[in-house]
Parts: C-alpha cells; sequence; structure tokens
C-alpha cells in the first residue's frame, strides 16, 4: 500500500517523496496506490481522472475513481477482495494512526478472529527499488521577519505552551512542516512552491520558573539554521 503524503503528512511533497508517482507513473497530488500479487490499482478523486487515465499504463493498473458510484474505497476493496487473514505492507510513516486504526476495525468486522492487518516496513519497499531516488532535500532556512510575521517566536511558545498546559499535557511534539515554519518564524524551499523545511519540534510544556524547553531538529549544518534576525 503505498500513499501520498510524507513522513509529515503533507500533500505536496518533496521530488524524493513521490513514492506512488515512480511506481505509477500518476504524478497528481493525491492518490493511493495499491499493489498485490496479481493486481496494481490506484485510487484518485475527479481532479485528477483524466491525468490519470493519460498517466496509468492500462495494461497494468487499474483506475479506481474515487466517489463515483459503485467505487469502493481503498479499505473496503481490500476487505471484499483479499482473504480476511491478508497482511498488508506499508510505510507507518505515511499514514496517520487515525486512519490505520479506522482500516484495522473495519476488517475486524469482517473477521474477528483473523483479520486483515497492516503491518509497518520501516525500510520503504519503494525506496528498495528506486535506484536513482533523489537526495533529501536540504535547502538555506531563511527568517520570516517580524513585519510580516507579526509576533515574536518567543510570544508564539508562550502561547501555545498555554494551550497544551490546559489539556494536562506536558510535551507538543509539531511534526506539521507548515505549523513548524509559523511557529519558528522560518521559511525554506525544500518542497517546491511550499516555503517550507524537512523538520521536527518538541516543546517541553511543563510549569517551570523558566520559559519551555523548546527542540527543533533540522537535517542542516549549525551554521544554516535561523540567521540574523532570529529570535528563537
Amino acid at each position: 500500500l503505498i500513499l501520498s503524503p510524507d513522513a509529515h503528512n503533507s500533500e505536496y511533497v518533496s521530488s524524493c517523496d513521490e513514492r506512488r508517482s515512480y511506481l505509477s507513473g500518476f504524478s497528481g497530488s493525491a492518490g493511493t496506490a495499491l499493489v498485490t500479487r496479481d493486481k496494481a490499482l490506484l485510487w484518485t478523486d475527479a481532479r485528477y481522472f483524466v491525468q490519470a487515465e493519460n498517466q496509468l499504463d492500462g495494461d497494468l493498473w487499474s483506475l479506481m475513481k474515487m466517489y463515483e458510484p459503485g467505487v469502493p474505497e481503498v479499505n473496503d476493496w481490500i476487505s471484499e477482495n483479499l482473504d480476511a487473514s491478508s497482511r498488508i505492507g506499508m510505510d507507518p510513516t505515511t499514514c496517520l494512526k487515525s486512519r490505520a486504526v479506522e482500516w484495522q476495525y473495519s476488517w475486524s468486522i469482517k473477521s474477528a478472529s483473523s483479520p486483515t492487518v497492516l503491518v509497518p516496513i520501516r525500510e520503504n519497499l519503494v525506496d528498495a527499488i528506486w535506484p536513482d531516488r533523489p537526495e533529501v532535500p536540504m535547502e538555506p532556512l531563511a527568517v520570516h521577519p517580524m513585519d510580516l510575521s507579526g509576533e515574536s517566536v518567543s510570544s508564539k511558545l508562550e502561547r501555545v505552551k498555554n494551550s497544551v498546559s490546559r489539556t494536562n499535557s506536558d510535551v507538543l511534539v509539531v511534526s506539521a512542516l507548515d505549523q513548524i515554519a509559523w511557529l519558528f518564524n522560518l521559511r525554506g524551499s525544500d518542497i517546491m512552491c511550499n516555503p517550507v523545511f524537512f523538520a521536527y519540534a518538541v516543546l517541553d510544556c511543563r510549569p517551570t520558573d523558566t520559559s519551555a524547553a523548546v527542540h527543533l531538529f533540522v537535517g542542516r549544518r549549525s551554521d544554516s539554521e535561523g540567521g540574523a534576525g532570529w529570535d528563537g
């Protein structure tokens, strides 16, 4: 099972994360591919029907037109066409937990004793057959200045810390790239036409006498992080 998002659940992804596109030839931003022992299917919505028909090899791929009458969703197709005890491999970093739980529940209804299960595969199987996969980009970061952001990093962090504290939580992990770019007043270009950069952030929101401990994880040299005028 090959989903479109990257490890940050981005709709638009970097070229190194275009695994579904590499495997199927379909380059639209939304779609899910499923490859079984004898079938290859691709689900996408009405925005991309014409594009998918033009890009998919009709001898190899079946186009599943989402939300059209009689077209099952991918989890329903799996339930209806594969054995109840099937094992569906996928890269767990590309799937929301809520979606995985929903699919597992739907399959357990069909067979509670031996349901179909998702199998997390840490080494992405598409990467394993993609010899010229582009490298993960690490483009320079740029400060988003106060006259454009309208709020300092410290102010944003304090507001987030207060919101998290009201939920009786101690730590907030941020993986969405647009949220990280906003929170730290930084911009990047790791994904074409999107001012974001690959990163994760962890905010320790436990009550202390000082400001919250904040960790920003970026795959760059220390001299390329932040820059002049950054208040992070």
